[in-house]
């Protein structure tokens, strides 16, 4: 029969703690029942991927390591990856199960075994509702962020609707909107207390602050959040009781405007993912790309500057050597022409390969022109006039006084 007043607070508390003090140990032990068994699927991973890297190392020293080798190690290790990712995602529904029953149990003398077993019975249909729930809360927060909060809050009881009602799929969807809608503010209220006092524990090493205790804090800080977990999970057990008790009735129509917000969301991520799509393939990126190499002041990676350095580098020598050559012989006679004239063929070459590797660089182009201002040289006027052109902003930087 239902209730027609939402228990108090207190009440609330009451039992969420009486159910804590009766939880708290099989929590407890369920905990570390998990972490071992997490504990042996991570060290047989190491061991596979372990042999498998003996294997490989065997290979790559016997030089028999080819295309056609290579493909399956790969392929396998991912296979394996893959199956250890299931086997965890299956393991920590089943232990997110296992602490929903032993809180409903309320007993002190829990059979763990029996509640492993029981859990992994649930994992599929807890997995697929889950996987529902993801979707209609990623699409509200796609339309917008406010819509997937709500729908958030609207599925909070999702998880309990599988393991205690036998419901599935959009029923424990629809079930659990239908509770909270029916007790809105209720729960809305409890669920913000409860919030805050988690963030009230989490500020806690912040607040005593102190290089002596520190680690004492830390630990104090790690413990209380962890107990603070369990009883938040006895909580929200309490409060999902009192509001099944007073909430029997479904509606059917509760989803339908969730679905609308989440299919607008994810409308907005395919219009958005074909607008992008279009961009690429009719070359807008690489458009952009371009521009940006144009822009850049800079070579844009590291084999471009290794590459530009030494052209640089010599180019200046070849300058040195022109002017030397130039105050030998004031008067240019013809094998000081002809020298100069070679040392320059060479620089103007330089330059040109350089103004390719870093045509943003105006200084190269200032180099260039300067270098097409000796006579008799490579070059046309045409080249001439736009190294030049490019060069009409740089202005050489003169040492201070």
């Amino acid at each position: 029969m239902a209730q027609n007043s939402f228990p108090s607070l207190s009440i609330l508390f009451t039992d969420s703690w009486k159910n804590f003090k009766n939880s708290v140990l099989p929590l407890f032990l369920f905990s570390l029942l998990c972490i071992g068994i997490s504990l042996i699927a991570v060290i047989i991973l190491i061991l596979v991927l372990g042999i498998s890297g003996v294997g490989v190392g065997a290979l790559i020293s016997s030089k028999n390591l080819g295309l056609e080798t290579i493909i399956p190690l790969i392929m396998g290790a991912g296979v394996i990856l893959v199956l250890f990712f299931i086997i965890m995602l299956i393991l920590g529904t089943a232990f997110q199960i296992g602490n929903l029953l032993i809180v409903a149990e309320n007993n002190k003398k829990t059979h763990l075994k029996k509640i492993l077993r029981s859990s992994l019975t649930l994992v599929i249909p807890l997995l697929l509702t889950g996987f529902i729930s993801f979707i209609l809360i990623m699409g509200g927060l796609f339309f917008l962020v406010l819509p997937a909060i709500f729908v958030g809050f609207l599925l909070c009881f999702v998880n309990y609707e599988v393991v205690f009602n036998n419901k599935r799929y959009l029923q424990a969807l629809s079930s659990s909107a239908t509770l909270v809608l029916n007790n809105f503010w209720e729960i809305l209220g409890r669920l913000i207390l409860l919030m805050a006092i988690g963030v009230a524990l989490g500020l806690l090493p912040v607040l005593v602050h102190s290089d002596e205790l520190s680690g004492v804090v830390i630990f104090i800080s790690v413990i209380a959040r962890v107990l603070f977990s369990w009883f938040s999970a006895c909580y929200m057990y309490q409060l999902y009781k009192q509001a099944s008790a007073r909430s029997q009735v479904a509606k059917s129509r509760v989803l339908w405007w969730v679905w609308t917000i989440s299919l607008l969301g994810w409308a907005v991520v395919v219009i958005i993912g074909i607008i992008v799509f279009q961009f690429i393939a009719s070359g807008g990126a690489s458009k952009i790309f371009q521009d940006l190499q144009k822009s850049s002041p800079l070579p844009l990676n590291m084999t471009a500057l290794t590459e530009l350095k030494p052209l640089a580098e010599r180019s200046q020598i070849l300058f040195t050597q022109i002017k030397e050559e130039a105050e030998k012989d004031p008067s240019l006679g013809p094998s000081t022409k002809a020298k100069i004239i070679k040392l320059n063929n060479e620089n103007i070459t330089l330059l040109r390969k350089a103004v390719k590797i870093a045509p943003n660089i105006e200084v190269l182009w200032a180099m260039l022109c300067q270098a097409y201002q000796i006579p008799n040289t490579i070059g046309s006027e045409k080249e001439q006039n736009q190294a030049c052109e490019k060069s009409k902003n740089y202005t050489p930087e003169t040492p201070s006084s």
